[in-house]
Parts: structure tokens; C-alpha cells; sequence
């Protein structure tokens, strides 16, 4: 560590920090999601959007949002986003690049900021909001899970639809 570092710390590490609170706050809503039915996690989606129309960010509603993911995450595959996929996703909505190493869970936390901000499309025109690319070798192990067809919102009607190459929660499309 220079001597620098060891007086202004490290940046990477002064942006992790940053992302604490964040993660905090979306830890202490995990009970309150789990407790929703699935119609409610539903539901949620069309409380954010309504938000959104009333002056709230994407930013205000991340943690709420990250929340919904996650619970629908654990429901339909019976993963938990990790704190450090939370601020993976953080990082990638925020327009940064997140290294993450093979089995870190990138595909996972990629499932988190492409809600939150497919939450800011209108629904008629949600096709053009949130779209993510896989490379090959990403969507190893995933097969089950991967569709090249439209993936519904974890929390929306069937007419809220944005297209992403991964199915992950098909039991919360409808």
C-alpha cells in the first residue's frame, strides 16, 4: 500500500463503502418482501412505476426494487442475491463496470438494475428498455434458466414485458 493509500485509503474501497448504506436498507427489507404473496410481489411493480410518475428516481426506488428481485430470485431459483451482487448491480446501474470472476453470480446480478430501470419504460414500450447480452460462455450452467424469447418483470402483468435473454422467474410472469 503507497503512502498515499494509506492516507486517503483506496478508491475502489471508498466506493464499496459508499455502497453500504444501500445494501443495509435492502437487507432490512428481505423479511417484509418475504412475507408478500406473489401477487404482491406483483404488485410491486405497478407501486414503483406509479412512484416514477410521481417524482421519485430509479435511485429512490432501488432498494425496494433490488428487494423485489431478490425475493423473486429466491422463490423461482432458490438463489439469494449476495451483498456483493447487490453492489455489482448497483455499480452497472449506475453506468460502471463491475469485474466479477466466473461463478461470482454475473448473470444473476445483472437481473437487478435491468428491472430497476425497465421500471422507468412504459409497459407498451418496455421492448426498448432493458436488454441484456450474454457472451456464451456466461450462459454456461444457466441453460435451464436462459430463454431467447421475452422475460416478464418478477413483478408485473403480462402486458409489462421487457426482453432479456434470461428466464429466471417464470412463476411471477403472468
Amino acid at each position: 500500500m503507497s503512502f498515499l493509500s494509506k492516507i486517503f485509503g483506496d478508491a475502489n474501497q471508498r466506493y464499496i463503502d459508499s455502497l453500504k448504506p444501500t445494501i443495509s436498507r435492502i437487507n432490512s427489507l428481505e423479511n417484509d418482501f418475504e412475507q408478500l404473496s406473489d401477487s404482491g410481489l406483483k404488485e410491486k411493480t405497478i407501486q414503483f412505476r406509479e412512484r416514477l410518475s410521481q417524482g421519485e428516481t430509479l435511485d429512490d426506488l432501488l432498494p425496494e426494487a433490488f428487494a423485489a428481485v431478490r425475493e423473486a430470485s429466491k422463490r423461482a431459483l432458490g438463489q439469494r442475491h449476495f451483498d456483493v451482487q447487490l453492489m455489482g448491480g448497483m455499480a452497472l446501474h449506475q453506468g460502471k463496470i463491475s469485474e466479477m470472476k466466473t461463478g461470482e453470480g454475473k448473470t444473476l446480478v445483472a437481473t437487478l438494475p435491468a428491472y430497476l430501470n425497465a421500471l422507468a419504460v412504459p409497459p407498451a414500450t418496455a421492448f426498448s428498455g432493458a436488454t441484456i447480452i450474454f457472451p456464451g460462455e456466461i450462459r454456461r450452467g444457466w441453460d435451464r434458466y436462459i430463454t431467447l424469447s421475452d422475460y416478464r418483470s418478477v413483478a408485473s402483468t403480462t402486458t409489462q414485458v421487457f426482453y432479456m435473454t434470461l428466464c429466471i422467474a417464470k412463476r411471477y410472469m403472468n
